[in-house]
């Protein structure tokens, strides 16, 4: 059976479901509920089907007899249940004990009520409808806390990955937000900062210092980063300073920076990469005092050069009686010094090589290692009298395949460092022997040494040890020639040395036919 007991429909009307075999009860009920001012728009049904058939549509509430023969309040809450709907429903009864009424609580009731007490039913509906809205709110509310939970796991999520992602990096990197502030950095940006700045300060600007590189401060909005944030200017490649005032020696940085926009154009941050140059600078400052040495050197032989043909043309231009002996004894020093340039620009050019990672276009030929030895230590003896230079060598020639003329310039350069830092003089002793099939060649002196910091980097290019550098003449290239030189040759080159006593280079070659399979590759 199904009626509608309250047609109309106001703008405050309640829906209300009443579940009950007795018209004059459902009638009943709606005149309380009109009494207390509610508006309620009634359903009755009375039979399970007719229950089944109303109670997916949204009813505010359900009245429901607890008496009913076929179908009464229980199977109405059982049938709730099953389908989880959460409309409340109030059992409404003629007679019901307290164990009735429990296990209709149990089952999910919001409340129950005799019908001779039904003057309590508006205040009834209104506390269960209040209790569904104030659910519904915490529910609503609680699902928000967790979108906003999920948001922000997935928010934190992302800038972990963000921030995996910037540590790798090789360059420092800085992300700002809206007001400069810098809300993300890497592990590189921190070291190459000296002091990073806090991150989300507000004086995170104030606390990253930048500096032209003349060291003038730059302004807080003139950093590429705050350039980017403030008027979308991307930069690329602009060169500054970094590291806070009281750091003697800034770090020199090379940066770019660009805006972060979102989906509608708007400046939302900005994201700076900046690289550490200090190496490069470095290098630029040791390659221009190469050249600076490397100029002095080739400009003494040049200058000799130029005396002797000068010396020789004033005599032509006299008219004097020029003596052979001493026209072909400076014509000797003249091809002599010519064969130092000519050596000299040799070697600039195994630098170049050895710059570009380039193997060495080694010119082999037989060469009897003993006898090089021999004249490389006679011709500096006849230049240094403060030093007495003591060659041991086997009796018989120690030959190999071999470029003589860079062979030479290795052992040149290490005899000549013997002479140079041995200021005070003393014994330079070359030997060479025999050990299987390695030919073994060892130079040593007692000068100066070199300081056991400097012992890992001595064979790098342009590193010059901390104890000669300013007090000596030097390129710095010397060595990390002569290794590249040895090396492919299928050589090694080592160095002991204690500071103040003197140092011990020791070269090994493959002789014999061993020495007929050189490296092709270049050791760094």
């Amino acid at each position: 059976m199904s009626a509608v007991v309250e047609p109309e429909r106001a703008a405050a009307a309640l829906t209300v479901l009443v579940l009950d075999d007795n018209v004059a009860d459902a009638e009943l009920m709606v005149h309380e509920l009109r009494r207390e001012g509610l508006n309620p728009i009634v359903e009755h049904v009375a039979t399970e089907a007719a229950f089944v058939a109303h109670v997916g549509r949204p009813f505010d509430v359900i009245l429901a007899d607890y008496n009913l023969p076929q179908f009464d309040a229980i199977g109405a809450l059982d049938h709730l249940a099953q389908r989880g709907l959460d409309t409340p429903l109030i059992v409404v009864s003629g007679s019901l004990t307290d164990e009735e009424a429990l296990e209709c609580i149990r089952r999910g009731a919001a409340d129950y009520l005799l019908k001779d007490r039904l003057g309590r039913l508006p205040f009834a509906v209104r506390r269960v409808l209040a209790d569904r809205q104030a659910r519904r709110r915490i529910a609503q509310q609680r699902e928000l806390l967790l979108r906003e939970h999920a948001a922000r796991a997935a928010a934190e999520a992302e800038r972990d990955r963000l921030q995996q992602v910037i540590d790798v990096l090789p360059e420092g990197v800085a992300i700002a937000d809206a007001a400069g502030r810098i809300v993300m950095r890497n592990s590189v940006a921190g070291t190459i900062w000296r002091t990073p700045p806090p991150l989300g300060d507000d004086d995170a600007d104030a606390a990253l210092e930048v500096w032209g590189m003349d060291e003038s401060p730059y302004p807080p909005d003139g950093t590429p980063l705050a350039r980017s944030v403030l008027t979308g200017e991307v930069v690329r490649g602009e060169q500054l300073l970094v590291g806070p005032a009281a750091l003697e020696h800034k770090v020199p940085v090379i940066a770019s920076s660009a805006p972060l926009r979102d989906n509608r154009g708007n400046v939302i941050g900005g994201v700076a990469v900046f690289q550490d140059v200090s190496q490069l600078k470095e290098l630029d400052r040791e390659k221009d005092t190469f050249l600076a040495a490397t100029s002095h050197d080739l400009k003494n032989p040049l200058t000799g050069i130029r005396g002797h043909a000068q010396l020789l043309l004033r005599q032509a231009k006299r008219g004097d009686q020029l003596d052979p002996s001493r026209i072909a004894a400076s014509a000797q020093r003249i091809d002599e010094t010519v064969l130092r340039v000519v050596r000299m620009i040799d070697g600039l050019l195994d630098v170049a090589h050895l710059e570009m990672g380039q193997a060495l276009d080694l010119h082999l030929d037989s060469v009897d290692l003993a006898a090089l030895v021999v004249r490389v230590a006679d011709e500096h003896q006849r230049t240094s009298e403060g030093h007495q230079i003591l060659v041991e060598t086997p009796s018989a020639a120690v030959g190999g395949c071999w470029d003589e003329s860079r062979l030479e310039r290795v052992l040149d350069n290490l005899v000549g460092n013997a002479i140079k830092y041995s200021p005070g003089g003393g014994k330079v002793r070359i030997g060479l022997a025999i050990e299987g099939d390695w030919a073994v060649l060892q130079v040593a002196d007692e000068g100066v040494g070199i300081p056991a910091a400097d012992l890992p980097h001595i064979f790098e290019r342009f590193y010059r040890a901390g104890n000669v550098a300013g007090r000596f003449e030097g390129s710095g290239i010397g060595l990390a020639g002569a290794r590249q030189i040895v090396e492919q040759h299928a050589g090694a080159i080592a160095l002991a040395s204690v500071e103040g006593q003197g140092t011990t280079i020791t070269v090994r070659l493959p002789h014999g036919n061993a020495a007929a399979r050189p490296k092709t590759d270049v050791s760094s």
